[in-house]
């Protein structure tokens, strides 16, 4: 696929970046499914999800490097995220990381593949402390919120002792790995893309 390097927005780029910010949400949603099996690893979903999502995000910066992509794609997952019922500071975290990732991306020019992977990396960290910051500061609030997503009390407390000693640790430590991984993958799989923009 051709790489557009100017930095004017065309209607193409703005189709693509909503499909691949789509996709985006769905690999975390992925990894979210696949931990929520048990209660135990329901705060390592996003760490899971990361792996897949990393070579989505990779793709997208290597193909769509215009300014404010970043911000704009994690803004679209931000609306998905609300819709399909996501608690608000998991909609928050996204955008907050989508704005952290736009810096990131931006210092390195946007075809930096490490500054890419860099940006990722706090993405899903972000994307994490969204699903967790209710759990650990507001115990109460975050209960409330799940009670009202149908969840029962005996769940909502097998989470927020999930959430406590080394999983509050271990967790955003996956999140960091899995994001590496993600986002290597997604380097090695697309590198040619990444050497045609750094050579456009």
């Amino acid at each position: 696929m051709a790489i557009d390097s100017s930095n004017k927005w065309q209607g193409k780029d703005v189709i693509r970046l909503a499909i691949f910010s789509l996709l985006l949400f769905v690999a975390m949603l992925v990894g979210a499914m696949t931990c929520s099996i048990t209660l135990t690893t329901y705060f390592y979903g996003d760490a899971v999800g990361a792996v897949l999502a990393g070579i989505v995000w990779m793709y997208m910066r290597a193909n769509i490097r215009k300014p404010w992509a970043c911000l704009l794609s994690s803004l679209i997952v931000a609306i998905v995220a609300f819709l399909l019922g996501q608690i608000w500071t998991a909609v928050l975290g996204i955008l907050v990381g989508g704005a952290i990732g736009e810096l990131i991306v931006r210092a390195g020019k946007y075809t930096n593949p490490v500054a890419n992977i860099i940006a990722f990396v706090a993405w899903v960290l972000c994307f994490w402390i969204g699903h967790g910051i209710l759990a650990i500061f507001s115990a109460e609030m975050f209960t409330q919120m799940m009670l009202n997503a149908h969840m029962s009390s005996e769940q909502v407390g097998q989470l927020l002792q999930g959430l406590t000693g080394i999983n509050l640790v271990l967790a955003p430590l996956a999140c960091v790995v899995g994001a590496l991984i993600g986002g290597g993958l997604g380097y090695v799989i697309f590198k040619k893309h990444f050497a045609r923009a750094v050579a456009v």
